[in-house]
């Protein structure tokens, strides 16, 4: 850990000096950006993959757990916004709706004056014509204002003020009086308007005023006042407030303040209010986010009352807070358990790394038939990469193998023929003189056979040529067929179904035609009947299939797995075996040549004759 903070305090001080460098000039920024990563890069070539690993996990989780704090409280700062929201919009449509049902029944009563004839009458008589309040008017007057006080427990009392006279009509719950007094809250209304509702403030309680109005010359008769209780509209706004740190204030449609609630008298401020009020009024909103408060907006009744509710930011704030300290909180404990984690991660990681690092510089080739492989590794991508590596080094050993055993392979065939004493150039002159002597004695059927066989011997004993190509391979097939229908009488056909893509692609030499003579040997013993060989391909897996099939007498199953199993005895069979180049040596062959998966497999039954496959690798170097 030290030589971690030693490195990254020399980053750190490699980078101010850069900074002081280059900090007048346009370009800083890219130069202290290139600058930081060569220091960056040289200081991590020199640690260990282990400790690229631990810093690379450690600094990744510091800063998933840095932005998972970041984005939950960004995320809980806007869920909790949404959630005052929608709760306030609720609650004050709610506390709004219960308002005006209070504001119509007020309107309704002011409604049942005019309504009333006797009523209307006397408040007529008294206010327009001047006549003094009779005792038959009071009794009408105060019985219907002490019915309206007795039905409506909010309203304390109500009063009708006389304009011409000055004087007031006050009814209470105990008496009704007639005093002088001028209703100083009154400045009028609009004369065209003839039933109005307004709400006022006076001296600490809410007054619903009614003015009475003669028509159609529009004349103030009359003034309906009810002087309404605290609690009229006192429990209804204060069931909006939710938290110690709201304010709840009602305006009439003079906007001006006539209630307002608070829990914490300390947060009223009525400049601060009227301005938020003004710009609900400018700006047709139905809430505010500034900062430091919400602000909710409702109108009541056709903006007879209009009610703003006022919420703090502080109180989110603290939860967000709060919310964001318990978050670092367990962000550390996690972070904590997460680089013991890295840690016993980065060496779970590291040591099959080293491991693999440690086979690969102990390795030479020398040491292929000696070296171990693990038996038990990872099930990860290293384990993988190690199998990978363990499965390459098998493969060399195997590919070197192959190829020194089949270098053999072709010695030995050589080796024969050089046993064998035959002179290429001897056989293929005597052929010739042969079918000379053929001509001589006008025999065209013999000179065929001499000239075919000459042909065959010269591609036999061309040991120059490893690989051929299909076609060339087919010919030789079709000269042999030639040579042994003149010893069967014709009744050897072969029919080829070879594309002219296949035909085309390069195989071991001499790999068909013993097939057909093994064919023709062990399979054709019926000899008055025709031998029918056909020679097909498809192609499998990318690779290249050539069947060959005869209805030949077949093998019998005893006959067939003791040649599966010659077959699957491999490469030894062909470097131990002193046959001739039959089944088992072209199996040999061909795994030696392409690898396992390759070579020839046998069915065969003993009524409908044997199948033969030859699968050959398909690759670029199987085309000339």
């Amino acid at each position: 850990m030290h030589k971690q903070e030693k490195i990254v305090s020399q980053f750190f001080h490699e980078f101010t000096i850069a900074c002081c460098h280059y900090r007048k000039e346009r370009w800083v920024f890219q130069k202290l950006l290139d600058k930081g990563k060569d220091i960056l890069r040289r200081k991590m070539d020199g640690l260990s993959i282990q400790i690229k690993m631990l810093l690379s996990m450690m600094i990744i989780i510091v800063l998933f757990f840095c932005l998972t704090t970041i984005f939950n409280s960004i995320r809980l700062y806007n869920e909790r916004i949404q959630q005052v929201v929608l709760i306030r919009n609720i609650n004050s449509a709610l506390v709004a709706d219960r308002m005006e049902i209070s504001s119509r029944n007020y309107l309704n009563l002011f409604y049942s004056y005019m309504g009333d004839n006797l009523i209307r009458r006397d408040l007529f008589s008294w206010g327009l014509n001047g006549e003094d309040l009779s005792p038959d008017m009071w009794d009408r007057l105060s019985t219907f204002n002490f019915t309206t006080i007795t039905l409506n427990p909010e309203i304390e009392t109500v009063e009708i003020y006389n304009f011409s006279t000055g004087e007031v009509l006050r009814t209470n719950r105990s008496e009704s009086s007639l005093i002088q007094k001028v209703p100083y809250f009154w400045e009028g209304v609009d004369e065209n308007t003839q039933n109005t509702l307004t709400f006022l403030e006076d001296n600490g309680y809410i007054i619903a005023v009614h003015q009475v109005n003669d028509f159609p010359n529009p004349t103030p008769i009359a003034l309906i006042v009810f002087r309404l209780r605290d609690s009229s509209f006192h429990s209804i706004m204060r069931s909006a407030l939710m938290e110690d740190d709201e304010c709840i204030f009602l305006f009439n449609d003079e906007n001006q303040i006539i209630y307002h609630i608070c829990l914490n008298e300390e947060l009223f401020d009525e400049i601060k209010v009227q301005n938020i009020f003004h710009s609900f009024q400018t700006e047709n909103f139905d809430f505010i986010y500034s900062d430091g408060y919400f602000a909710f907006y409702s109108p009541i009744h056709n903006n007879r009352l209009k009610m703003v509710q006022i919420v703090l930011n502080a109180p989110i704030r603290e939860e967000i807070v709060r919310s964001i300290f318990s978050d670092v909180i367990v962000s550390l404990s996690v972070l904590l358990i997460s680089i013991v984690l890295s840690i016993y991660l980065s060496r779970r990681i590291s040591n099959p790394i080293k491991r693999l690092t440690k086979k690969m510089k102990n390795l030479n080739i020398d040491q292929l038939d000696t070296f171990q492989t693990d038996i038990h590794t990872n099930k990860d991508e290293l384990g993988y990469l190690e199998e990978s590596f363990n499965e390459m080094v098998r493969r060399n050993h195997d590919l070197i193998d192959r190829e020194y055993k089949s270098k053999i392979v072709n010695n030995r065939i050589q080796l024969k023929a050089l046993q064998a004493q035959i002179n290429p150039h001897f056989m293929h002159n005597t052929l010739q003189a042969m079918g000379s002597m053929a001509i001589e004695a006008d025999s065209n059927e013999l000179y065929s056979t001499i000239l075919t066989l000459s042909e065959m011997m010269r591609y036999l004993l061309d040991f120059s040529l490893e690989m051929v190509s299909l076609i060339d391979e087919l010919v030789f097939v079709n000269s042999y067929i030639f040579i042994q229908n003149k010893r069967y009488g014709g009744k050897i056909h072969v029919e080829q179904m070879i594309s002219d893509e296949v035909l085309s692609i390069y195989i071991p030499k001499l790999v068909i035609q013993p097939i057909i003579e093994n064919a023709i040997e062990h399979g054709y013993l019926e000899r008055e009947k025709e031998l029918l060989i056909k020679i097909k391909e498809y192609s499998s897996e990318g690779d290249i299939c050539i069947v060959i099939e005869d209805n030949g007498i077949g093998m019998t199953d005893k006959k067939l797995q003791d040649l599966q199993l010659k077959l699957s005895e491999g490469e030894s069979q062909a470097i131990s075996s002193s046959d001739h180049i039959g089944l088992v040596n072209i199996h040999s062959r061909l795994r030696l040549k392409y690898g396992k998966g390759y070579g020839i497999s046998i069915s065969s039954n003993t009524k409908i004759g044997r199948g033969i496959i030859v699968k050959i690798k398909l690759k670029g170097e199987n085309y000339e």
